[in-house]
């Protein structure tokens, strides 16, 4: 909807899966062709290929608040991730909440992790020690 909003003059393809995107993905490049289309992050495809955002106009509740009326013509509203532990955990053990408060990484180091096991074939556990033993000054920073 929100390319008709912008009038775009796109054909609107629905691919129906993830596959399906990603199959597409493969063949364009492989082609050497351009594809549009909606994705999220974090990723392995970020780490795959060279992907370029499109930049759509800012989002705003304003903007939002026409869905109902299929008027939306902004970027999606940012996810805001946060964690959630016992509310007791703080006085039961106090290293383990300060090192969950402390705890940030960022959608580049999730991407890196994902794709070491999508498409290097590394094991979770392998790639989260990778990304420990290079990042050390990160996770050192998390400890209480």
């Amino acid at each position: 909807q929100i390319i008709e909003n912008l009038g775009m003059d796109f054909q609107i393809v629905a691919a129906g899966s993830e596959e399906a995107i990603l199959s597409a993905l493969s063949s364009a490049e492989s082609r050497q062709e351009p594809l549009l289309f909606y994705f999220w992050t974090p990723h392995s495809i970020h780490a795959k290929y060279d992907l370029t955002r499109v930049e759509l106009p800012a989002y705003s509740d304003e903007c939002y608040a026409k869905a109902d009326t299929n008027g939306v013509d902004c970027d999606y509203p940012e996810d805001i991730l946060f964690k959630i532990f016992w509310s007791g955990l703080a006085e039961a053990a106090p290293d383990a909440h300060a090192l969950l408060t402390n705890m940030s990484y960022s959608t580049e180091d999730q991407i890196q992790m994902i794709a070491a096991v999508e498409l290097d074939g590394s094991t979770p556990e392998d790639a989260a020690r990778a990304w420990l033993d290079a990042h050390e000054d990160v996770w050192k920073s998390w400890l209480p």
